[in-house]
């Protein structure tokens, strides 16, 4: 099968592979990135049948706040922490930004992660703290507390796990000005098939599914969207393999 780049003057678009370098993109970043082709793309399809990429960030979703107990008082409060792209030590600090922010507590909370331990530790400076039981399943598993236990220093009781949805979408359509995803279609689910910083490696080896090419011409705008909806975080260049018929 012919194998090609964007920059091979020579290319057919029928029956030929299509590696995409995000090195190449002509604008926009890692997230949502323009190409522009040296051949207009016109009466074929395509379909992903590869994607490479190293794993940066884990897109947490539908979780916007842990509730906590400042004391053994039965009073819950809430800290907020937004759904989006993270690392195991993002998270750590957003959770501890969001408990800090919590008004009327006479305590401050220091919130690390251990990589060797895979669990969070929040360590309070006065009155013993605890992760409250009305939490829901996903926010416990995102820090690995499902036991409620008081102390000035709380260590999580199962290994936290941040990877869920363990996929990110990839989605392409013709460059029109901006960075954003509205109108881009749905191209392809990579599984999140990586420990943190490892390589995530795809290859679709199921009946391709092929997407119209004719309203590319010779702009290809692509975007790596987490489940939100939002802008999937890369911090390293990514490769994608295409079909085209």
């Amino acid at each position: 099968m012919p194998l090609h780049t964007l920059d091979d003057p020579n290319k057919s678009y029928f029956n030929m592979d299509l590696l995409i370098d995000s090195a190449d993109r002509s604008s926009g970043n890692l997230q949502t990135a323009h190409y522009t082709l040296t051949k207009p793309v016109v009466g074929v399809k395509a379909s992903l049948v590869g994607c490479w990429f190293y794993l940066t960030a884990y897109p947490v979703s539908a979780h916007s706040v842990i509730f906590f107990e400042n004391g053994n008082t039965g009073v819950t409060f809430t800290a907020s922490v937004a759904a989006g792209n993270y690392s195991t030590a993002t998270y750590a600090s957003a959770l501890q930004t969001g408990m800090n922010a919590v008004g009327g507590i006479a305590n401050s909370y220091t919130v690390s992660y251990s990589a060797t331990t895979a669990e969070f530790t929040i360590v309070a400076s006065t009155v013993s703290v605890a992760l409250s039981t009305t939490n829901t399943s996903l926010s416990k598993r995102y820090t690995g507390f499902t036991v409620q236990s008081f102390s000035t220093t709380i260590t999580g009781d199962t290994v936290a796990n941040l990877s869920a949805p363990l996929f990110v979408d990839i989605r392409m359509g013709a460059a029109q000005g901006g960075v954003g995803v509205q109108g881009l279609a749905f191209v392809g689910r990579v599984p999140l098939n990586a420990a943190f910083g490892g390589l995530v490696e795809f290859k679709n080896h199921e009946l391709p599914t092929y997407f119209d090419c004719s309203a590319l011409s010779n702009q290809m705008q692509i975007a790596f969207v987490d489940s939100n909806g939002e802008p999937f975080t890369l911090q390293s260049n990514y490769l994608l393999k295409f079909h085209y018929i």
